[in-house]
């Protein structure tokens, strides 16, 4: 999390006109020791496509823990481009299938997950609570900001049949030299 492993290093302006684009969410140099390249460049990208777009041009001091929240709902939301109805991430999918049969398979989900969305609001949060540390806001607004519940899909375990099933079609596959035969 940006923030608490040493602090990140963040372009930061002047005064309390800070707008948050150009300031806060804005990473730049290198990222603090124990945080791996990959999970930087991930933080760097949540900034640039989302944050900055979305909440870039508001100043610091003006941001509301219902901004934070509105911008999280938003990014949930999906809007089908055939009808333009307004969806959850969730029923994005069936809505395709069922209304939009013919070109289902090639419209995208433009929405986020809620792990996603998770993300977003602890990159912000990180990149706030530097902002408090260095006394350029008063309070971290996206501390109080409740994150989206993440759902994990329910694991689906093989009945004994299907196992059996499974293990054969393997076998036939390893014997077409599809699958090394030492794991089996």
């Amino acid at each position: 999390m940006p923030g608490n492993r040493g602090g990140w290093e963040l372009e930061i302006g002047r005064t309390e006109k800070i707008s948050s684009g150009k300031s806060i969410y804005t990473k730049h140099l290198t990222p603090p020791p124990g945080v791996k390249p990959k999970t930087h460049r991930t933080y760097s990208d949540l900034c640039k496509l989302h944050l900055v777009p979305a909440l870039g041009k508001r100043p610091l001091a003006k941001l509301s823990p219902q901004d934070v929240q509105t911008f999280l709902n938003e990014k949930q939301i999906a809007i089908c481009p055939h009808c333009g109805l307004r969806l959850l991430v969730a029923g994005f999918g069936e809505h395709q299938t069922t209304e939009h049969p013919d070109k289902a398979a090639e419209t995208r989900n433009p929405a986020l997950s809620a792990r996603t969305a998770k993300h977003l609001l602890v990159t912000l949060r990180g990149a706030l609570n530097m902002a408090v540390k260095w006394d350029l806001v008063v309070r971290n607004v996206a501390s109080l900001v409740d994150p989206p519940k993440v759902t994990r899909p329910e694991l689906r375990v093989f009945a004994p049949e299907e196992a059996r099933a499974f293990i054969e079609a393997l076998r036939v596959s390893a014997s077409r030299r599809c699958l090394p035969h030492r794991l089996l």
